[in-house]
């Protein structure tokens, strides 16, 4: 009786109710289960390329020696000899951007046990590579395959690799936490010592220094792996989210600059479990049923150069406003460019 007679009751009940159901569609078994079959996905990541990746060829052979093969797919225009006759026009089940290939839905193999062999023909500066010969995998609906692919003088070597997910990718991504907190807190240890500052501030600083990483580390691996070609629609989405917490995270943190260091501790949390729900939400709603990677993106380079400098800049803002005037925009930016920048580089020559 007390719903009939209270439309704005009823239209909250309706809208929880709404939000619930967007919820519980969005949990992984449910939303497997009403979405279409993931693609199988099959990547070829080149090293050492000498020059740019022009055209490749997949050939699928009989024998692992594979004396006779057949042109599976091809991507590029492949004009030099030893190209596999006739030629045929690139496909979008096959692309390739900068040094990374990417294959949907690709092999021949339909049983578990049925055995066929591969091998690639790769033009790059007018000359041929032609890659030893490898097993090709027994492919399931929605499965995942990467195959590394060296250079050399002698010619092209590939092989299977493991991806990098669960466990290890959690792995990657807390040795590359540890290294960056790590070297990023003596650099402005050293910076302040340099200035002269005193305790009092040393202690701000550092827990400002803390409150920042909590969106912008997680900022670098989104918007690194999401703007470039070959990711999922939910990793693009997802970076455009972080970037939008972290802005929303620090539009609080601006009308909380002054409070005492005790609350600022506990604000990530309260802040992040507010907006942690509807990012959610919205994730669902954009990337929902889209299995397939975008071929479409920016190359790593470019990927990193965008992230790194998002980063800076929000860093050096960030420091200032919690400084409450005790350290300049132009202070803090000198220390953001040396902390990102250092960071930056002894992940590249550690990790790569």
């Amino acid at each position: 009786m007390l719903f009939g007679h209270s439309p704005s009751l009823r239209f909250g009940f309706r809208a929880l109710a709404g939000l619930l159901l967007v919820i519980g569609l969005s949990f992984t078994p449910v939303a497997q289960a009403n979405s279409a079959p993931p693609p199988e996905l099959t990547w070829f990541e080149f090293e050492d390329v000498p020059g740019r990746v022009e055209a490749v060829q997949i050939l699928v052979c009989d024998t692992a020696a594979c004396e006779s093969a057949d042109l599976h797919l091809a991507t590029g225009r492949c004009t030099v000899s030893g190209c596999l006759e006739p030629a045929i026009e690139p496909t979008r089940q096959f692309t390739c951007h900068d040094d990374t290939c990417l294959m949907i839905d690709g092999w021949p193999v339909g049983e578990p046990g049925g055995q066929s062999w591969l091998r690639l023909l790769v033009q790059s500066q007018d000359r041929l590579w032609e890659s030893n010969v490898v097993e090709a995998p027994f492919m399931d609906i929605g499965d995942r395959q990467r195959f590394s692919g060296q250079f050399s003088d002698e010619g092209l070597v590939i092989q299977p690799v493991e991806p990098a997910y669960g466990e290890q990718a959690l792995s990657l991504f807390l040795q590359g936490l540890a290294l960056t907190l790590v070297t990023e807190a003596g650099i402005m240890a050293l910076v302040l010592r340099r200035l002269g500052q005193w305790p009092a501030l040393w202690q701000r600083t550092f827990v400002s220094f803390g409150l920042m990483h909590v969106v912008t580390y997680p900022m670098v691996w989104t918007l690194t792996s999401g703007l470039q070609p070959f990711s999922f629609a939910g990793d693009r989405v997802f970076a455009l989210i972080w970037v939008a917490i972290a802005l929303i995270y620090g539009l609080c943190f601006y009308f909380l600059r002054r409070v005492r260091l005790r609350w600022l501790v506990v604000s990530p949390v309260l802040i992040l479990s507010a907006l942690w729900l509807p990012s959610m939400v919205v994730l669902f709603l954009f990337s929902y049923g889209r299995s397939t990677p975008l071929t479409t993106g920016l190359s790593y380079g470019v990927a990193v150069a965008i992230a790194e400098i998002a980063v800076t800049v929000y860093e050096a803002i960030f420091l200032a406003m919690l400084s409450r005037g005790q350290l300049s925009l132009r202070t803090t930016s000198g220390l953001s460019l040396l902390m990102n920048g250092a960071s930056w580089a002894l992940g590249v020559w550690i990790f790569q």
